[in-house]
């Protein structure tokens, strides 16, 4: 995003505000232009959504291992 874009948003708006658009943006895997969606969604005025939680590893061993029911395993 534009340094002079980013300073006239925050002048604008509530730092909080514009790192939870930042946020969501990020969180979008398959976004071309995510800085530019973040400047439509902070500009729109609307809340912005919960950025997305990545799910979990498809392997049940490896999810048990990285939600820390193994962490012993991992210790050793």
């Amino acid at each position: 995003m534009d340094e002079a874009v980013a300073q006239e948003l925050l002048e604008q708006h509530e730092p909080g505000y514009c790192l939870a658009w930042a946020q969501y943006a990020a969180s979008q895997g398959k976004l071309e232009n995510p800085a530019g969606y973040c400047v439509k969604g902070i500009r729109s005025k609307r809340e912005p959504p919960a950025p997305r939680q990545k799910s979990p590893p498809k392997n049940k061993w490896l999810a048990q291992i990285t939600t820390g029911q193994y962490a012993d395993i991992i210790r050793h």
